[in-house]
């Protein structure tokens, strides 16, 4: 009889705390698990970023797109492309802005390559990077990511 209360007992702690144990040796030992990643673009340890020219970082989730001096038709469809990924989330358009830049603007050596995605959060820290080709499977992986952001930031 004690012997059965004791298995009770054991197991009503075992269910409420196993899984806070579990979690917590999955928490502190990711790096050893090697866990798969859900997110498309790389991200990177936040830093803050400053534009040399005019342009400004809006108190929004900005794309920036980051050109060479001259921009040829390739480099304004990709832009394009950026657009409409923008436009293709109507419920969060206003807390999105997509921005063009030149390289040569990014004053922070953040060693940064032409044709390139940078995704800045609204305290204008650039967090992300997306270094692939951008072509309409790029664009709509984007997409995820930047949605998944904003469902979890709750950004206004």
């Amino acid at each position: 009889m004690q012997l059965k209360s004791r298995f009770i007992l054991a197991l009503l702690i075992l269910t409420f705390f196993g899984p806070v144990i579990a979690a917590s040796i999955v928490y502190w030992q990711r790096a050893k698990l090697d866990l798969p990643s859900s997110n498309y673009g790389t991200f990177v340890q936040p830093l803050k970023i400053k534009l040399n020219n005019e342009a400004t970082l809006e108190k929004k989730w900005t794309l920036l797109f980051v050109t060479a001096a001259t921009c040829d038709a390739d480099c304004q469809h990709k832009f394009y492309l950026l657009q409409n990924l923008r436009k293709s989330l109507p419920k969060d358009l206003d807390k999105i802005a997509i921005l063009k830049t030149i390289n040569k603007n990014i004053s922070n050596d953040l060693k940064i390559t032409t044709d390139a995605v940078l995704l800045v959060n609204p305290q204008g820290e650039y967090i992300m990077r997306y270094n692939d080709e951008i072509n309409l499977t790029s664009v709509k992986k984007i997409r995820r990511d930047l949605k998944r952001l904003l469902m979890l930031s709750h950004a206004q």
